[in-house]
């Protein structure tokens, strides 16, 4: 006879003992370990805590295989595959996300980062910061995140000033006289000194064989003004700045390196009262200065008379005079919570910002704290990459853009590495049967004939348009205009009841399309025909 001990009971034989052991509740055994449990919690425990088992606890689910497990952790619960743990709500998943330090995410726009420092990086982008450091400049109305991000604008001839990085170099040279953030030895040396501005520039003899080489770095670019632009970039400058940091001494040869580097609170630079008298001499004074252009004696004489300047906009809560009257309502906005189309202050900037995107007139972006003139320009920028996922990859390079009417933009302009243009793009629409739905035939057939662009012949130094009587600032601006798609004739058109809109690009018609702002997607064969022409241009990539 068979005995078992935890049920007290006997048995003829074993074939009615193991039945026992299979159908009763006091036994519950694990057959891959030969282990017998009193309570089914018990073993129920033992397949999720043993390493030889692959069970779901939430499903009650035995697999055969780890993979097996994760990829059904995956598919039907929220599972972080870093840490290996599993949570009940995608709620709980995200807090997790948030709150660990082995992952670097943003839970506003639920984006993960390979290193803090990108994270860093992203949280004060323009996406995370309000642009509430204006360019001081007269004519300039730009706003930045940082000073960093102003002295780079500054530095690379961006601003309507004109002021370049030269100019911002012998600025710091006139502050700085203590040399506090450069050093004194290596302006003496670096050709900097106030009166000599070195410039490279490049010919054909720069060719290699294979390339436009970099006589001072061996660095090879693909052509004459790509070699220029690297040659005109701070790469060869000698590095002027340097951090007064305690154990760092870094250098740069940028101030806008070295600002970024005093942001960031590597090193603990930014508390001494030093370098912040310095920086708020640099980027402060030298742009107020450049505000009136009439001429004082003393610069408490400039003082006194910029604050008694009527003609400049002023805060009446604090008094302070700006610019003009853009940078004063950013000011407004940011300090003091004031709307500027209703005039109401907000205590809080919760209220403010509550208010704003509330009320259709306003136009407002809540995450980038930015207005926008007309609601066609906010839903722009809610569609452009600061708040789209860049998800239409460019199969001719490593990019990434928000829409297929980016990625025409992209290969429309030749910014494709693999050769694609404007060209290309539009001999496929004409070898398409189907050309009719989204193109006038006749202009295209005409256009087929003649790529070239239209180049006047006129005399150095000439800066208007003979097309269009549009004057720019120098001959290679006029150039460049010229050289663009802006005179070709508008082939493409739209097929959108009462709408006939034309275009000179197709990316600008697909843009267009994608707008809805017609009936033009729900014409016959148009979405198919932009889509097959995108088709065709990856298939061409593809080879």
């Amino acid at each position: 006879m068979t005995y078992c001990d935890r049920c007290d009971r006997y048995f003829n034989h074993w074939g009615a003992y193991d039945q026992h052991i299979a159908n009763s509740s006091a036994h519950n055994v694990c057959d891959d370990c030969d282990i017998d449990f009193e309570t089914w919690m018990g073993l129920r425990e033992h397949w999720v805590q043993s390493p030889r088992h692959n069970y779901c606890q939430y499903c009650n689910e035995p697999f055969g295989y780890k993979h097996e497990l994760i990829e059904h952790y995956e598919d039907n619960h929220y599972y972080c595959s870093s840490c290996n743990r599993v949570f009940t709500n995608e709620h709980g998943l995200k807090e997790h996300y948030r709150q660990s330090d082995r992952h670097y995410y943003c839970p506003s726009c639920d984006r993960f980062f390979d290193s803090a420092n990108s994270l860093k990086n992203h949280l004060n982008s323009s996406i995370h910061r309000p642009k509430d450091v204006m360019c001081p400049f007269r004519g300039c109305d730009e706003g930045f995140v940082s000073r960093a991000a102003l002295v780079l604008h500054l530095e690379s001839g961006t601003c309507r000033s004109g002021i370049d990085r030269a100019t911002v170099n012998k600025v710091v040279r006139q502050y700085d006289k203590t040399g506090i953030i450069t050093d004194p030895s290596r302006l003496l040396t670096s050709g900097s000194n106030g009166n000599q501005n070195i410039t490279y520039m490049a010919t054909a003899a720069s060719w290699n064989g294979y390339g436009f080489e970099c006589y001072l770095c061996d660095k090879v670019c693909q052509t004459i003004p790509a070699l220029n632009q690297h040659l005109a970039s701070p790469r060869h400058q000698e590095k002027i700045y340097i951090c007064r940091g305690s154990e760092c001494s870094q250098r740069f040869n940028t101030l806008s390196g070295l600002v970024q580097h005093i942001e960031s609170e590597k090193c603990g630079i930014l508390k001494m009262r030093a370098v912040q008298n310095v920086m708020d001499n640099v980027l402060g004074r030298m742009g107020r200065i450049t505000i009136c252009y009439e001429g004082f004696q003393t610069y408490r004489d400039f003082e006194q008379h910029f604050s008694q300047s009527e003609s400049l906009p002023a805060c009446e809560h604090c008094s302070k005079h700006f610019c003009n009257r853009k940078i004063l309502i950013t000011h407004l906005t940011n300090k003091h919570h004031q709307c500027p189309l209703c005039n109401r202050f907000f205590n809080r900037a919760h209220g403010f910002q509550e208010h704003c995107e509330e009320l259709d007139i306003h136009h407002y972006c809540g995450r980038c704290h930015q207005f926008f003139e007309s609601e066609n320009n906010l839903k722009n920028h809610l569609q452009s990459s600061k708040h789209v996922v860049k998800g239409t990859d460019c199969r001719g390079c490593d990019r990434s853009l928000v829409s297929r009417s980016a990625l025409l933009l992209h290969y429309d302009v030749g910014a494709c590495p693999s050769g694609i243009n404007l060209t290309k793009v539009n001999k496929v629409v004409r070898q398409r049967e189907d050309v009719s739905v989204i193109a006038d035939i006749s202009h295209l057939r005409t256009k087929s004939n003649s790529n070239s662009r239209y180049v006047p012949d006129f005399a150095l130094g000439e800066t208007v348009c003979p097309l269009r009587h549009q004057r720019f600032e120098e001959t290679r601006d006029l150039m460049q205009h010229l050289q663009s798609p802006y005179h070709d004739e508008k082939v493409y058109v739209c097929r959108g009841t009462d709408c006939g809109a034309s275009f000179a690009l197709l990316s600008t018609l697909v843009q267009h399309v994608d707008s809805e702002k017609c009936d033009a997607s729900e014409y016959e064969g148009v979405v198919g025909a932009l889509e097959d022409v995108l088709s065709e241009l990856e298939a061409y990539l593809d080879k």
